[in-house]
């Protein structure tokens, strides 16, 4: 009857967690050179033509906050960090990000795949400003078929895809916050804007599945039993005795 009953339990434990497969995780490492500096920006240290590095990370459980076919909004968790690197020492690491996906023909002359960033953590500043947001984006002509599938983050066969398209360009910068007197007419006096020679990823870790931990916690169940089983009669013999 015991068995019966811890075996009904294990059933029941079972049902009550569904089994999802695992998450891919991925890091995108991007290389490219400055390609302009804003004329607030200028004198800082950073010129065109200094070398630029980066990367962000993403899982591919995130949730679609925007469902929808041509369009997609993901927001990776705070531990996958987008940071980028210019110079000879600046660098600046952005703690939350905004990923898009945009396939839409009709509005727009390109498709593309973005990522824009806020929140960023930066020790260091051009011309006394600390940076204010990071943009990073992949694009392909309209003419050129569909960039992205809108409902889903790109796998590895996707990104694999993209780094052998010839029609794939770029859009990268940073903007700096305002000076002290304000912000000028023109953003572009406050960006610093680069381009990407090259990228490549990494398929860093898979995210548990709930199927995993559930064996885990049947298999601690399990020797819990046995260990109260032994006990159980280790007592009946000394009694015996």
């Amino acid at each position: 009857m015991k068995k019966a009953f811890f075996f009904l339990l294990v059933l029941l434990f079972l049902g009550g967690f569904p089994v999802s497969s695992d998450a891919e995780i991925y890091t995108i490492y991007f290389n490219g050179t400055v390609q302009s500096v804003g004329s607030e920006l200028t004198g800082g240290g950073i010129v065109p033509g200094d070398p630029v590095a980066g990367q962000f990370s993403y899982d591919t459980a995130l949730p679609d906050l925007a469902p929808g076919g041509d369009y997609g909004w993901y927001q990776p968790s705070p531990d996958q960090l987008f940071s980028v690197s210019m110079g000879s020492g600046f660098s600046a690491i952005s703690s939350n990000s905004n990923i898009h996906i945009e396939n839409n023909n009709a509005m727009f002359s390109s498709n593309s795949m973005g990522i824009s960033t806020w929140t960023i953590d930066c020790a260091d500043t051009l011309n006394g400003r600390a940076v204010e947001k990071f943009s990073f984006a992949m694009f392909k002509n309209t003419s050129d078929g569909a960039f992205l599938p809108g409902d889903s983050l790109p796998t590895g066969d996707d990104l694999q895809s993209l780094m052998t398209d010839p029609s794939l360009y770029y859009l990268a910068g940073m903007a700096f916050e305002c000076g002290p007197s304000g912000c000028p007419s023109d953003i572009n006096d406050r960006v610093v804007r680069w381009d990407i020679s090259s990228f490549h990823y990494e398929e860093t870790s898979d995210i548990p599945e709930p199927s995993t931990l559930l064996l885990l916690a049947c298999g601690l169940l399990g020797l819990a039993a046995v260990a109260g089983k032994r006990l159980k009669t280790a007592a009946t013999v000394r009694i015996h005795r």
